[in-house]
């Protein structure tokens, strides 16, 4: 008599062997992030966008503490207002929980622009991506720390490298610091995933890639300029 093997019994072993790996996804997503990204759309998972928003607002605590060690004296300000450690606690929170309010909203919009180019995205992988998109801010965030310790004074690899702090604060220092090593990862990241969520060609990911990059960017020059007023 042959014996029957219980389908379901099989189906569990097959999809133990099939669980998501966030370690491995993390260590290959910029070596294979076409295979990387196809995996996470195809098995969401949320562990590592968080550990990823945690670590990236640890990471801006050494900047936000060089900032703070380096301003000027402010008539009428407390000294305790004026603490590095205060000033890196804050920061640290700040970003955390701009990275977790951006984080869904980001999702969001990658629904929005698949259903224009006729995809019907699912929230929870629209959300497991844009989690993982967060890895080219851990990758800022941690130049920025490793050359304030090592070098005195944050510096991010790209075309605002020897700006002054007046020029950064100008629409043109907003468009040549954005044109940075970081940006150029988001843009090669983003590209992959979107192809992936929306099963598109990565040409058209590039080109929705760099619009809505364009746009954020232009944004921001844009407030930088008002501000300049």
């Amino acid at each position: 008599m042959v014996s029957e093997i219980n389908p379901g019994m099989e189906g569990n072993g097959e999809e133990n062997k099939r669980r998501p790996d966030p370690v491995e996804r993390f260590l290959t997503i910029m070596i294979d992030p076409a295979g990387t990204f196809k995996d996470i759309v195809e098995r969401p998972d949320f562990a590592i966008p968080v550990v990823l928003a945690v670590l990236t607002a640890l990471l801006g605590i050494p900047v936000a503490m060089h900032s703070v060690k380096n301003l000027p004296p402010q008539p009428g300000m407390p000294p305790a207002l004026m603490s590095p450690a205060l000033a890196g606690g804050i920061a640290a929170v700040s970003a955390l929980v701009m990275l977790l309010i951006w984080w869904p909203v980001r999702a969001l919009i990658f629904m929005g622009l698949g259903a224009a180019l006729g995809s019907r995205v699912d929230f929870k992988k629209s959300l497991a991506v844009a989690g993982y998109l967060n890895y080219s801010a851990f990758i800022s965030s941690l130049i920025s720390a490793i050359t304030v310790l090592a070098l005195g004074s944050p510096v991010m690899p790209g075309l605002g490298m020897g700006l002054s702090p007046e020029q950064l604060a100008t629409p043109r220092g907003v468009l040549l610091t954005n044109l940075n090593i970081t940006s150029l990862i988001y843009i090669f990241l983003s590209t992959f995933s979107l192809s992936e969520l929306w099963r598109t060609s990565r040409a058209r990911a590039l080109a929705a890639t760099v619009i809505m990059w364009a746009l954020v960017l232009a944004a921001s020059a844009g407030l930088a300029k008002l501000g300049a007023k």
